[in-house]
């Protein structure tokens, strides 16, 4: 039998004292991260994926109690496998103080909101650490202005490493929640001008400081939140570490064991693979922890998507907003279960997404839109195999980004002059959408011809239902830039060559069309008619030729 189930918590004393289900990862997390050489650690996972839960265990484990209390927090881990750990990691036991910061809170539109809240996090712990503090003969302003109060954890550290002779734990849970709305909402220097100083001086070569963890879902790039902390060890699900693989997430050893407790059967045990599992690390499938427990939790309603709307998304609808047109292809291929390899960066640098098309894969696969298949590096970064991992996660997905690109994208017209072989309607519409989309910055990199032709492709989503849309296709005798051929025989058909240059471009365009014969396909398909389109791109202009194949 199941034991009763909390959804409404993550805090593991709290589960332990109601003796909820409590899936143990006290030897995944806690041992190993209390054997790890490293001083500071960040640990980066998608949303509901037990980071909360990790962290409140691991400050059950290490914070000092008194009396009934430390009785409690004995009992708490009697039975689990941290019990088995040896002296290296009992001796942290009930050893150090902790600073416990969690910042999932902090989601003010101002900055002066912001601080607010920030400042009332910062006092209710010093308050917590008011005896401590008082026997150290300290003083800790907690109604500073940021400027100040931006050594605040180096105060405080050094007022608790004093007053008890013991260096405390940091834990910082969701150190990104602040700085992403902040970004979202304008106010991105203000955060960043406290959050710098904030983590640097009470992080770095910091005497009084034991270790440091803290959990997010973003790795905020070093320059812009962690500059100078150079000790910081990442652990993503983009890092080539796999030591902490099974610290987060379900395992599907421990999928099977709760569905044996709860009496599955193996059709639910299906549904439940497909609609939860689909991340991999390490070699380990996982699951979704917080869609299973809701599962578990309410049996009678299905397997059905729980991870959706679980926090705010505003900056991926953002990002599908900017970047829908040219990177709309990309996605369809992903909403379709197929995988697309791409250029992934896991440092965010938040000030450039909005100029980054290639950005919007790299939060997608942070936030756990997208599974890493494989990963590699290459002389210009690291380049990684993604899709969709899961059921619930295609459902939110295709939910953010039907609505984004439908809205982003004004393809419809385009799409019937293209299929009409009306070069003047073309020329008018796609130079008038490239005027409106993209940035000659973008147009000045490498390879250009491969932006044009995302971004041809990604406009022609709209005809999906009746046509399918690909691009570098093998037909004829080489491959085709675009080909739309048609999902039934009868309908219009159209093959591309896509050229950067001015108008003497077009004949080349359309004698390769010709010579190479890329119209084969879509006489196979049983296009009526068929088309060649040539179209020669010189910046933001656009000249087309149309002619039969």
């Amino acid at each position: 039998m199941l034991p009763p189930i909390a959804t409404a918590t993550s805090d593991f004393l709290t589960l332990r004292g109601k003796g909820a289900l409590y899936v143990d990862k006290t030897a995944a997390f806690v041992a190993r991260v209390l054997a790890d050489t490293s001083e500071a650690q960040l640990f980066c996972r998608p949303r509901r994926f037990g980071k909360t839960l990790n962290m409140t265990t691991l400050r059950a484990f290490v914070e000092p109690a008194q009396g009934t209390a430390a009785e409690v927090a004995r009992a708490a881990f009697a039975g689990l496998a941290i019990e088995r750990a040896g002296d290296a990691v009992w001796r942290h036991f009930q050893a150090h103080p902790v600073i416990w910061l969690s910042f999932k809170d902090i989601k003010a539109k101002t900055w002066s909101a912001a601080w607010l809240n920030l400042r009332e996090v910062l006092a209710e712990e010093a308050q917590r650490h008011e005896v401590a503090l008082a026997g150290a003969g300290g003083e800790l302003n907690t109604g500073a202005e940021p400027a100040t109060a931006s050594r605040w954890l180096l105060k405080l550290s050094h007022a608790l490493h004093q007053a008890t002779g013991r260096k405390p734990i940091v834990l910082i849970d969701e150190y990104d929640t602040p700085i992403h709305v902040a970004f979202e909402h304008g106010y991105f220097d203000d955060a960043i001008d406290f959050f710098r100083p904030f983590f640097g001086a009470g992080l770095k070569d910091n005497p009084h400081v034991e270790r440091s963890v803290m959990t997010g879902i973003l790795r905020v790039a070093k320059e812009s939140v962690f500059s100078g902390l150079n000790h910081l060890s990442v652990v993503s699900m983009l890092t080539g570490r796999t030591d902490y693989a099974d610290a987060f997430g379900f395992t599907q050893a421990e999928v099977d064991a709760l569905s044996d407790l709860a009496g599955f059967d193996q059709a639910t045990r299906d549904a439940i693979k497909a609609m939860y599992n689909g991340y991999r690390l390490g070699g380990l499938d996982l699951y979704t922890p917080w869609s299973l427990t809701q599962c578990l939790a309410d049996p009678a309603h299905g397997v059905c998507p729980y991870w959706t709307n679980t926090s705010d998304n505003t900056l991926i609808r953002d990002l599908l907003t900017d970047h829908a047109v040219l990177a709309s292809a990309t996605l369809e291929t992903l909403l379709q279960g197929q995988a697309v390899t791409a250029a992934i960066d896991e440092h965010t640098v938040l000030r450039d997404v909005r100029q980054r098309p290639e950005a919007l894969l790299s939060f997608l696969v942070l936030a756990g839109y997208l599974r890493v298949d494989h990963r590699q590096l290459t002389s210009y970064g690291l380049e990684a195999t993604v899709r969709v991992p899961n059921g619930e996660t295609l459902w939110e997905l295709r939910r953010l980004v039907r609505g984004r690109v439908s809205s982003a994208r004004q393809g419809d017209p385009l799409a019937r002059a293209i299929l009409g072989g009306q070069a003047e309607a073309v020329e008018l519409l796609l130079g008038t959408l490239l005027k409106d989309s993209v940035s000659y910055h973008l147009l000045g990199r490498p390879a250009p011809e491969r932006l044009y032709q995302a971004f041809v492709a990604g406009l022609l989503i709209v005809v999906e239902d009746t046509h399918l849309v690909a691009t570098e296709v093998e037909t004829g005798l080489g491959r085709a830039d675009v080909l739309i051929t048609p999902r039934r025989a009868g309908l219009p058909g159209v093959v591309m060559e896509l050229k950067v240059g001015g108008v003497e471009a077009l004949d080349g365009a359309l004698e390769q069309l010709r010579t190479m014969d890329y119209a084969a396909r879509l006489r196979q398909a049983g296009a009526s008619p068929v088309r060649l389109m040539a179209a020669a791109f010189d910046g933001k202009q656009v000249r087309v030729v149309f002619a039969e194949g």
